[in-house]
């Protein structure tokens, strides 16, 4: 079970990100896998200019902004709340290049539902 409209608001706030702050052209990836036998890992990643080093330790804070994000607009304190309110996680991963962020969700088989 989960929320649709906070999970599809988490990919559309990294795919924007990583489309608004790289150049034209910049390589964005969508990664789906396995993570274990109960979650599933969703990977957003892309070749660009990435994450200033002194904003990827102020990330996950609520008041974390990029100079050119628009004036109140968080960079991915959303995208870790509302991960978190399914149960998962997301995290930054250290690529060398680009951006690369890692959502896991729990899975949840349908025996699991309460109804």
């Amino acid at each position: 079970m989960a929320d649709h409209d906070r999970l599809e608001q988490v990919f559309v706030n990294l795919l924007d990100n990583a489309l608004r702050h790289n150049s034209p052209g910049v390589e964005v990836k969508v990664e789906v896998a396995g993570a274990g036998t109960d979650s599933v890992s969703i990977r957003v990643s892309d070749d660009g200019r990435g994450i200033p080093r002194e904003l990827k330790e102020q990330l996950f804070e609520s008041w974390a902004r990029d100079a050119t994000s628009a004036p109140g607009r968080d960079l991915a304190c959303p995208c870790q709340r509302d991960s978190g309110r399914h149960g998962g996680r997301i995290s930054l991963e250290d690529t060398g290049q680009g951006a690369s962020f890692e959502i896991v969700l729990p899975l949840e088989g349908p025996e699991e539902t309460v109804a």
